[in-house]
C-alpha cells in the first residue's frame, strides 16, 4: 500500500479467494493467492473490490463499486466498472473537498 491514498467505506481487499480448491489427479493448488500492489495517491470509492494479484498505479482512482482484477500499470488513469477497465488517462486528484 502506497501513501497519501485515500479510502472509501465498504472496500474489500483479498489477496486470495479465502478457500484452496486442489486438482484431484495432481493434487496441486489451483488457486494460489497474488500480491496486491496498490501506488501512492490512489483514490479508492466506496464498495469498491480490489482482488489477488491487482496493480493500481499511482495517481489513480478506483471508482465506486469498481471490480478490480488485473494489473493497471499506467498512472494517472480512472479505473470503473466489473471488471474494471480504464474509463478516464491523464487525470489527476485533489483531496481538497468541493463544498
Amino acid at each position: 500500500m502506497g501513501e497519501d491514498n485515500l479510502w472509501s467505506t465498504g472496500i474489500v481487499i483479498r489477496a486470495s479467494d479465502g478457500h484452496q480448491i486442489f486438482d484431484n489427479k495432481s493434487g496441486r493448488l489451483k488457486n494460489k493467492s497474488r500480491p496486491i500492489v496498490i501506488g501512492n495517491h490512489v483514490w479508492v470509492g466506496a464498495n469498491a473490490t480490489i482482488l489477488k494479484g491487482s496493480v493500481i498505479a499511482n495517481d489513480s482512482i478506483v471508482g465506486n463499486s469498481a471490480v478490480v482484477a488485473k494489473e493497471f500499470q499506467e498512472s494517472n488513469v480512472a479505473i470503473a466498472g466489473n471488471p474494471g477497465k480504464v474509463v478516464g488517462q491523464d487525470i489527476s486528484w485533489l483531496r481538497v473537498l468541493i463544498i
